[in-house]
């Protein structure tokens, strides 16, 4: 049985043994346990018995062959805001960290950053710390 998200908060994700949280603020909206399955279920990732199935029916080596026909999208400059870019034009390396990084680039230089908060003010704060 596919899991859905309570009506008042729609756009909550589910996380394996936590519940339904927000994407944004990872804040725990409704407290239950969900199973691998059931999360994969809810983001679509087919189970290993459908894989077999679509490999015994020839669906996936199509796909594949479809895959070399389709040309990459380019990223619009307009989607990257100035402060992402350094000199050169380059998107930021600090930009493509996750946040444990973010934490152990911080620790390199004696900082002590705070992984609750989230991953853009890190950004900005390793972006201040790092231009002194």
């Amino acid at each position: 049985m596919a899991i859905k998200p309570p009506a008042w908060c729609a756009g909550a994700i589910p996380e394996m043994n936590k519940g339904w949280v927000d994407p944004n603020t990872n804040e725990l909206l409704v407290s239950s346990r969900f199973t691998q399955a059931q999360v994969d279920e809810f983001y679509g990732v087919p189970s290993f018995e459908d894989i077999q199935d679509m490999n015994q029916e020839g669906k996936i080596e199509a796909g594949m062959a479809f895959a070399d026909k389709v040309e990459p999208t380019v990223v619009d400059e307009d989607e990257w805001q100035a402060e992402d870019l350094n000199q050169d034009g380059v998107v930021d390396e600090l930009e493509s960290m996750t946040k444990k990084e973010l934490e152990l680039l911080g620790r390199e230089h004696g900082v002590e950053l705070d992984r609750r908060k989230n991953r853009k003010s890190l950004v900005s704060q390793m972006r201040n710390l790092l231009s002194k």
